[in-house]
């Protein structure tokens, strides 16, 4: 695995952990939205209840997915971060920082820092080569 493809990851276990959220999120719409209908009449089947169980049941199952996905996010995000602290430059550190730990654009990257667009690439890709030389460095126990 490159350093670029070790810092990315985050971005792409973050966009997984918003899917889910929007799936879970829609799953308790449509659970707050099966009812049960009372009527004077007792019937047979319990359809609505058995289709609002199999909705809550589903709910709980994306939950759990979703809690293992989150656990993994942390660790992942706890590692890149620990390799970023390690990075001397602190321009190069924080627009690493800005990229793979909150997510910004690099825009709004150039706008914290100050800098123009162009300077920004400059300096992400000399923050990557300096990222890389850590990232491949074995660690000695």
């Amino acid at each position: 695995m490159t350093a670029r493809e070790f810092l990315k990851q985050s971005m792409k276990i973050k966009c997984k952990l918003d899917c889910e959220l929007e799936q879970i999120q829609n799953l308790k719409d449509l659970a707050t939205r099966i009812t049960p209908v009372i009527s004077g009449t007792p019937s047979v089947s319990n359809s609505c209840q058995s289709k609002l169980e199999s909705a809550i049941v589903n709910l709980q199952e994306q939950s759990n997915v979703l809690g293992e996905d989150v656990v993994k996010y942390l660790e992942i995000r706890a590692e890149i971060a620990d390799t970023i602290k390690a990075v001397v430059d602190d321009n190069e550190r924080l627009i690493l920082e800005y990229r793979y730990l909150t997510f910004r654009t690099w825009r709004k990257i150039a706008a914290a820092m100050n800098v123009s667009l162009p300077r920004v690439y400059q300096l992400h890709e000399k923050a990557l080569q300096s990222f890389e030389k850590i990232f491949s460095t074995p660690t000695k126990l």
